[in-house]
């Protein structure tokens, strides 16, 4: 029922005055003729939704092309979400169960070499919703920040974007390939990449608090083994 009474009430609102709109939303409005309404209540549950903005003035429904829009914020947080305002994207963000997790990130510089090939990693982040592209499906993950270096003038192969990521949370993840930028596979003499390695993870970004990162040997063109398997441990604080 809470569900049902979400979507239905989210099909027709807008964002309240209380949330600013910023120059590139006011390039997107156009002028309309509406009504404040404030001969209209919205019942939940058996009781009146009073519509407040963040500093307790009242706020009314409008009536525009017979149409009812109602406060967005003030319905949201009566079914238990949690409303967001992101200005830079112009979009307002809803969530179940409280506010969502936050953007965390922590800058390391740990080194791993193993034979000819040489990895530095310099951030680690906790992302709720990284996008590998404008168009990709957000998803939540842990990111490595990375540069990948053959120091020889061999052609090897090392694959540290199909590593895997072992969490305090118990949770282990066997590859990264599917999110990552392309930092691993041939390697033709000195070549240096530079990407991120993501790993999508289930845990709960907030309970993570350290992560062992292990790495596979490389191999030259000949498949022969030319490094051992390396890892490193991250205290995240």
């Amino acid at each position: 029922m809470r569900r049902k009474l979400m979507i239905t009430a989210l099909m027709s609102i807008v964002v309240a005055a209380s949330m600013s709109i910023g120059a590139w939303a006011a390039s997107h409005m156009e002028p309309i003729s509406a009504f404040l309404n404030k001969g209209i209540q919205v019942e939940l549950n058996g009781s009146v939704l009073q519509f407040k903005d963040e500093q307790g003035g009242e706020l009314h429904p409008i009536t525009y092309d017979d149409n009812t829009y109602i406060p967005i914020r003030s319905v949201a947080e009566s079914l238990g979400l949690s409303v967001t305002w992101d200005g830079e994207a112009n979009k307002v963000i809803l969530n179940e169960g409280g506010p969502p997790t936050a953007l965390k990130s922590f800058n390391v510089k740990e080194e791993l070499v193993s034979g000819p090939m040489k990895i530095s990693i310099s951030k680690v982040t906790l992302d709720p919703a990284y996008k590998s592209t404008p168009y990709s499906k957000a998803v939540n993950a842990v990111v490595l920040k990375v540069e990948v270096e053959n120091t020889s003038g061999e052609t090897v192969n090392w694959r540290p974007h199909q590593g895997k990521l072992v969490l305090n949370t118990k949770e282990q993840i066997e590859t990264a390939i599917y999110h990552s930028d392309p930092v691993g596979g041939e390697f033709r003499g000195q070549v240096l990449k530079k990407g991120n390695i993501v790993f999508e993870v289930e845990s709960n970004l907030d309970e993570i608090k350290s992560l062992t990162y292990y790495i596979s040997e490389p191999y030259n063109d000949q498949s022969d083994r030319v490094g051992d398997e390396v890892s490193v441990q991250f205290e995240l604080k």
